[in-house]
């Protein structure tokens, strides 16, 4: 019989349920969690590539490349947080892991480098609670757009949240205090599914963007 996981792709507080998969967000200037998943990267609030991170990206337990991106109400220079992410980028490209990506009123900026890049690796926002004409923006580039507390908390996100491709987004708590399963069932109710076909569908997105089976992932833990 299958077994149906919970999927946190982003978050940075671990709970370690048993049927969860929880991808701690970490950056390179933390200690990593020896016994779980995680992202590693470079926050554009410090901006600073290190080769740190060229090293910590080999562990088994490291599922992907972020949270990383460009912010402009804070951190370093925008040019200097574009030269980071870019590296990042560049790394998630080597590697062939996803890239966790935090935006704040730098979506023009971040479609440009996309653009010139050409990645082969999904790029995902995560924490989106924008508008459905910037989500459709970014859907149609083939990113991938992560929700959390704004599907809770967001009439706007809520009203389009329904219309967005099934293949094409994830759920997350971030930094907030709720749960991924409080998470999971708003979702399933605004997207009119069952909790498990909910599960099912993300483990496939899982699996189709980190290269990972979720099923085994639980099972292994």
């Amino acid at each position: 019989m299958s077994q149906h996981c919970y999927i946190d792709i982003h978050t940075h507080n671990v709970v370690n349920e048993c049927d969860t998969i929880e991808v701690l967000s970490l950056d390179y200037i933390q200690e990593t969690a020896a016994n779980g998943y995680f992202s590693i990267g470079s926050h554009p609030w410090y901006s600073t590539y290190s080769a740190q991170i060229d090293v910590l990206v080999n562990n088994s337990n490291c599922l992907a490349i972020g949270e990383c991106g460009l912010d402009k109400l804070k951190g370093e220079e925008l040019n200097i947080q574009e030269t980071s992410f870019i590296s990042q980028v560049e790394l998630a490209e080597r590697t062939g892991k996803p890239v966790i990506i935090h935006v704040v009123k730098a979506f023009d900026e971040i479609l440009k480098i996309h653009q010139s890049l050409s990645p082969t690796q999904k790029w995902i926002i995560h924490g989106f609670n924008k508008s459905e004409q910037l989500a459709t923006q970014f859907l149609d580039k083939g990113f991938y757009l992560s929700f959390g507390e704004a599907l809770l908390k967001s009439e706007s996100v809520q009203q389009y949240f329904a219309q967005i491709p099934d293949d094409q987004f994830f759920l997350e708590t971030d930094d907030s205090d709720i749960s991924i399963k409080t998470v999971y069932e708003k979702a399933a109710e605004l997207k009119n599914v069952s909790l498990q076909a909910l599960q099912e569908l993300l483990s496939r997105n899982f699996k189709a963007v980190f290269h990972q089976d979720a099923e085994k992932l639980v099972r292994a833990r």
